[in-house]
């Protein structure tokens, strides 16, 4: 897995599944960018469980991404 924050927007990768949002509590989108590289296709509506597990992956990730900046994991 990969995480991804820059401002409003968080993206989080898992083999060729990828979810992105463009504002801090704005919907997750999920794509399979095996099929749909250009990230036209958007399947979270049609995929709930993946989004859903992979938005709570990327909340834990962040959550220890802020812990290291307050040193609070050394």
């Amino acid at each position: 897995p990969m995480g991804f924050k820059f401002g409003a927007k968080a993206a989080w990768t898992v083999g060729n599944w990828k979810i992105v949002r463009t504002t801090p509590k704005g919907p997750w989108e999920l794509y399979d960018l095996g099929a749909d590289a250009a990230e036209s296709n958007d399947l979270a509506g049609k995929n709930a469980k993946r989004s859903g597990e992979m938005a709570a992956a990327w909340e834990e990730w962040w959550k220890s991404v802020e812990a290291s900046a307050r040193g609070e994991d050394y």
